[in-house]
């Protein structure tokens, strides 16, 4: 059995404790617009400077992970070309070939596969493997030929979109 305060009976007393300007903590006036007094503020700095470099890169790779097995949950964990399932080669490929939208709106790599999964991951996207992705991206087809031909951007690729088409 446990003892104590419920978790909303926490959440409670934190925003009444908020509101009136205490510290959560040790309810002495908080620094204003905060809700931890100068003693508590400079306790918990203190703490977030002493997590190691290395702590803070697991935290990050283990969020990374989640997202990605969360996205290959929904599209499935395998190449929609080649049939490659290895995960460290796969990624996210824009289905219309329309990533250059994303990259102009500062949207690439791990923050893209966030937008992907909080959008509910839309038919716009699939997984490919890296090489079929970049062989879509450059020359607008996969040599494996499983997948229809798309026109790019790339300057390599002979079908390039006009200006007027982007």
């Amino acid at each position: 059995m446990k003892h104590g305060p419920s978790a909303a009976d926490q959440k409670k007393r934190y925003a009444k404790q908020k509101t009136l300007g205490l510290c959560t903590r040790c309810r002495a006036k908080a620094v204003d617009g905060k809700s931890l007094c100068v003693k508590h503020a400079d306790y918990m700095q203190k703490m977030n400077k002493s997590r190691s470099k290395e702590q803070k890169s697991r935290w990050s790779r283990n969020r990374i992970r989640n997202v990605k097995e969360a996205i290959f949950a929904h599209y499935g964990q395998v190449c929609a070309c080649c049939g490659e399932k290895e995960s460290k080669f796969l990624t996210i490929d824009h289905v219309n070939g329309d990533g250059h939208v994303d990259r102009k709106k500062g949207l690439s790599g791990h923050g893209l596969w966030r937008v992907v999964l909080n959008s509910g991951c839309p038919d716009s996207f699939r997984i490919l493997c890296m090489n079929c992705n970049h062989a879509m991206g450059v020359w607008g087809m996969c040599p494996h030929g499983n997948l229809p031909p798309q026109r790019t951007n790339h300057p390599a690729n002979s079908a390039r979109r006009s200006v007027d088409e982007l």
